[in-house]
């Protein structure tokens, strides 16, 4: 009986813990958003944290990643006089199970909009852009 027990609780607890685990696909969203915030207030390293392709990237990768992320930013602030709105259109989960692509529409201050696809994965315990 004891070790019916036992094996009960050992796997309630590992049921438990996966699912903790799981990737919270409505969450996906957020964090897209949270990124456009990042890149309007011109927070590079914030942002290249939660890339993926940067964890393991050279000094000089994340350097030139920098100043794309820079360059792309004052274009697009020159161009269309700052960000206004941002909207979540839809978010798209492909076969894997861990990924999901965000779609946003933002509306810069003249009126323009955009559509933009961020691709995202579950990547220890939480959404990061691929």
């Amino acid at each position: 009986m004891k070790y019916i027990l036992c094996l009960f609780l050992t796997l309630l607890l590992f049921v438990g813990c996966k699912r903790s685990a799981s990737p919270q696909y409505d969450q996906a969203t957020d964090v897209a958003v949270k990124y456009v915030n990042l890149m309007e207030q011109e927070k590079y390293d914030d942002l290249l944290k939660d890339i993926v392709s940067c964890d393991s990237a050279s000094d000089v990768y994340r350097s030139n990643m920098r100043t794309f992320l820079k360059q792309f930013v004052r274009s697009k602030k020159k161009t269309h006089v700052g960000l206004k709105k941002v909207e979540s259109l839809k978010t798209d989960i492909p076969q894997a199970a861990n990924a999901v692509e965000v779609y946003l529409k933002l509306t810069y201050q003249n009126d323009s909009t955009e559509l933009i696809c961020f691709p995202m994965i579950w990547d220890k315990g939480r959404w990061r852009l691929r």
